[in-house]
């Protein structure tokens, strides 16, 4: 009697506190939760929208003159997320826009030397729609593109995640908090059985029992304990609960481990400024990257690229400025290449594209808009001489054996030979 009523008060207070602390833990998860994933949509959003803007205006800001009417119609027509675009001068004038309607609302709308993206509406027949306003200032032009870009429904999109994980942190939490009251209620009733058991033995019966006996009867104890068949069946079942716990503590322990380890590999081989690969990834896993290219006979690309003035930007601009340019090349290289190519810090200002499955003359196009891209960007930067990116490709079709494990040192040859023929271009290895 004493050991049952023991054990249950024991276990409803313990569950008591645990699911009060569980409760409280779990709300505030939540709300962090949902803070943090909401301002990360928002500026997820902002991004995509400034993105889809600039892929859009890739291909008119080539053109020497400003945008007509016709390029800004095409330009809408090229993303389903874009509603209107019209193009302003620095001084108010504004020289096109599409559709019509877009030339009103540019009028309040006044532009910048400095690209940016702000939360604006937009009005058409079906009714009013919450868009981006994103200003991309034309490179070596007096002008900039005002384009309205649809925005994702944030609160929408929060709150299923925020249930999602809500769920799922619940479940968590009601498994977490059993195992711990059915883990403290076991390990108390263990203990108050014991103490039970030596009591009884001591005092006879629950009865008779008095602190007084007990000490008088000790010596007589000491004599008469002794082991039972059904004390050694209770402890073998303990010892086996132990054994089973500490099964788990070990198998916890090894997953632990075993994913410590994975995120260790992981944050060797990442360069943590830019989040690319590094330069020792790129020396232990490109071997093996061409030697299973080459048993497939696929073709491979790979690209050299270097920041040209990067250390007078620096020394104008400080070293902070400089690090947000570099991860800037890193956001654009993730961007502008595929899920299978591999992208690559190779030091310093220097940075490296592996593409599987790629010729070279396939690669140059994509390589010469990402320079177009960022010659775009560091437009506005007040930089002299302004700060472009040099690339050299080398493919390996055609090559030896020997030559293909040697493609990032043409690819480096070809890198400064573009140096030499006045930066700010690409040339291709020979």
């Amino acid at each position: 009697m004493i050991h049952r009523n023991a054990r249950t008060n024991l276990t409803t207070a313990v569950a008591r506190r645990v699911i009060a602390l569980s409760g409280f833990l779990w709300l505030a998860a939540v709300a962090a939760f949902a803070v943090i994933t909401g301002l990360a949509r928002v500026r997820d959003d902002r991004e995509n929208a400034t993105a889809a803007a600039q892929r859009a205006l890739a291909y008119v800001d080539r053109a020497t003159r400003l945008p007509s009417r016709e390029d800004l119609a095409a330009l809408v027509e090229r993303d389903e997320r874009i509603h209107a675009a019209a193009c302003v001068r620095f001084d108010g004038v504004l020289c096109a826009a599409w559709p019509e309607s877009a030339a009103s609302t540019t009028q309040r709308t006044p532009v910048s030397r400095d690209s940016s993206a702000e939360p604006d509406s937009w009005s058409n027949t079906q009714g009013e729609t919450k868009v981006w306003r994103v200003n991309l200032p034309l490179a070596a032009r007096e002008a900039s593109v005002v384009a309205w870009v649809n925005s994702t429904n944030v609160v929408r999109s929060t709150l299923q995640s925020t249930l999602i994980f809500g769920g799922a942190l619940l479940l968590a939490t009601f498994l977490g908090a059993a195992v711990c009251v059915q883990w403290f209620s076991g390990a108390w009733s263990c203990v108050v059985r014991d103490l039970t058991r030596i009591l009884q033995l001591g005092a006879g019966s629950d009865a008779d029992w008095s602190p007084s006996a007990a000490y008088a009867d000790t010596a007589a104890l000491r004599r008469q304990i002794t082991v039972s068949a059904g004390d050694l069946a209770e402890a073998r079942l303990r010892i086996d609960c132990l054994e089973q716990q500490m099964q788990r503590t070990l198998q916890h322990r090894e997953r632990t481990f075993a994913r410590s380890l994975e995120k260790t590999r992981r944050d060797s081989l990442t360069d943590p400024l830019t989040g690319l690969y590094n330069r020792r990834f790129l020396e232990e896993e490109l071997p093996g990257i061409l030697a299973d290219l080459e048993a497939g006979e696929s073709d491979v690309t790979v690209v050299m690229l270097d920041l040209d003035h990067f250390k007078q930007h620096n020394d104008t601009h400080g070293h902070e400025a400089g690090d947000a340019l570099l991860r800037f090349v890193g956001e654009l290289l993730r961007g502008a290449t595929r899920d299978s190519d591999y992208c690559v810090r190779y030091g310093g200002d220097e940075f490296a594209i592996v593409m599987p499955d790629t010729a070279p003359e396939n690669a140059v196009p994509l390589v010469e808009r990402i320079l177009k891209l960022f010659a775009q960007y560091t437009a506005v930067l007040k930089t002299e001489p302004r700060v472009s990116l040099s690339a050299g490709v080398a493919g390996s079709a055609s090559r030896t054996r020997e030559e293909r494990r040697q493609l990032i040192k043409l690819a480096d040859r070809a890198l400064y030979q573009a140096k030499r023929l006045g930066k700010n271009r690409v040339a291709v290895a020979a």
